[in-house]
């Protein structure tokens, strides 16, 4: 249990870190957040809000954030991000990302191309560095047959 960090934009494009409380379970896909206790990383509170829809007009909910001083009940919103119901489950959704994603996502792509990382578990050390020395010798054998043509 501790805080886990999401990046999710708002209506106007523009990113807010959302903090929760959670278990960090990173192979799940999807997250369900409990709005009852929610703020941002830099401490301005969230409040949740849903609202029916009238005459044929869908559900939604906002997340609207908000100062965290005095009276910030009756303050205007610093940002506002609309959530759609989902149509099968009736809860509201919305897109978000874990911080430095795709940093973390280039990462483990190159370790998995990588065929000599340490992080590879299809090979075994040996058969990496046989492929490593195979490879060094291959380009250094290419590069003097080039220095002949």
């Amino acid at each position: 249990m501790g805080t886990v960090q999401y990046v999710m934009k708002d209506d106007l494009g523009k990113e807010f870190t959302l903090e929760v409380q959670a278990y960090w379970v990173p192979e799940l896909k999807q997250r369900l957040v409990s709005p009852q206790d929610l703020h941002t990383a830099n401490g301005n509170l969230v409040f949740f809000q849903s609202y029916p829809g009238f005459q044929d007009e869908d559900r939604y909910a906002t997340f609207e954030v908000r100062p965290a001083s005095k009276g910030y009940a009756s303050m205007p919103a610093l940002q506002t991000c609309t959530m759609q119901f989902h149509k099968r489950n009736n809860l509201p959704i919305h897109k978000a990302q874990l911080p430095r994603a795709e940093e973390h996502a280039a990462k483990a792509l190159s370790a998995a191309i990588c065929e000599t990382s340490k992080h590879n578990q299809n090979l075994d050390n040996a058969q990496k560095e046989l492929l490593h020395w195979h490879s060094s010798k291959t380009r250094h054998t290419c590069s003097s047959l080039r220095q002949y043509w």
